[in-house]
């Protein structure tokens, strides 16, 4: 259960999250340095608050096929079976039949991610990250971030 979790966690950025650097990307640690040069838009070493904002609503508009200004659960479902390569991912969820993130993140638990709901995951992962507070995070903080997770996570806490 706790991989699965993981592979939400990995699949947010695409999911809705925008990017989030605080998962091990598929491909290890070259792919997250791929990541993380694509995160910055300006090219300039770091990935300003702006830049994550950006991207953030770049992805949810992507995920958000109808364009109703929410996430459903087969939207999110289909944006993660995108990142994972075609595998259908397990949607198994504690009481609700569905995928752990997503009920994390239906805040209002309407069955549906606002792009408000979701502003309140990446800003936290985005604060998480930027260790030193200085407003932007560095690839050095990111893979931080990305180890501390993991080892959260292998701990079983969230």
């Amino acid at each position: 259960m706790k991989k699965t979790l993981i592979a939400a966690l990995l699949a947010a950025p695409v999911l809705l999250a925008g990017p989030v650097l605080a998962e091990a990307p598929p491909g290890g640690p070259a792919r997250g340095e791929e990541k993380f040069a694509e995160m910055d838009l300006n090219g300039d070493g770091v990935i300003s608050h702006a830049e994550f904002v950006a991207q953030r609503e770049q992805k949810f508009a992507r995920t958000d096929v109808n364009q109703d200004g929410l996430i459903s659960f087969d939207e999110a479902m289909a944006a993660k079976k995108a990142v994972m390569g075609g595998q259908t991912p397990e949607a198994k969820g504690p009481r609700d039949g569905k995928g752990n993130m997503f009920t994390y993140l239906d805040i209002d638990g309407d069955g549906f991610i606002s792009l408000e709901e979701m502003e309140v995951f990446s800003d936290r992962r985005f604060k998480d990250m930027d260790s030193n507070l200085d407003g932007q995070v560095t690839l050095l903080e990111a893979k931080a971030a990305m180890r501390d997770l993991f080892i959260k996570r292998s701990r079983g806490r969230d």
